[in-house]
């Protein structure tokens, strides 16, 4: 691990920080953040859960929009190498918009 990445414990301390984070491993293609989902109102008052989104960027072939890219957002779930990895870093500056 260098001064630049950390392991996935301190990227998610990061995570409940509001930060982006990627990995070496992913390259500039996506990133994960935390996000939340609607408030829910029960009978005990109001829940809301938090889990880890990934923003990543692909690219749409189609005939009307040629070597075009759009973002695609989806819960998260770290796979054992990523709980694993410590090549995580956070995203600074212009990674991809969203």
């Amino acid at each position: 691990m260098n001064n630049d990445t950390f392991d996935f414990s301190e990227a998610l301390k990061l995570l409940k920080q509001g930060k982006k984070l990627t990995r070496l491993q992913f390259g500039t293609t996506c990133y994960v953040k935390l996000k939340q989902f609607e408030p829910v109102q029960t009978h005990g008052g109001v829940i809301s859960y938090d889990y880890i989104e990934m923003i990543k960027r692909e690219r749409v072939f189609a005939d009307n929009l040629p070597d075009s890219e759009r973002l695609v957002c989806f819960p998260f779930s770290p796979s054992s190498e990523s709980l694993l990895a410590d090549d995580w870093y956070e995203v600074t500056g212009e990674f991809i918009s969203n």
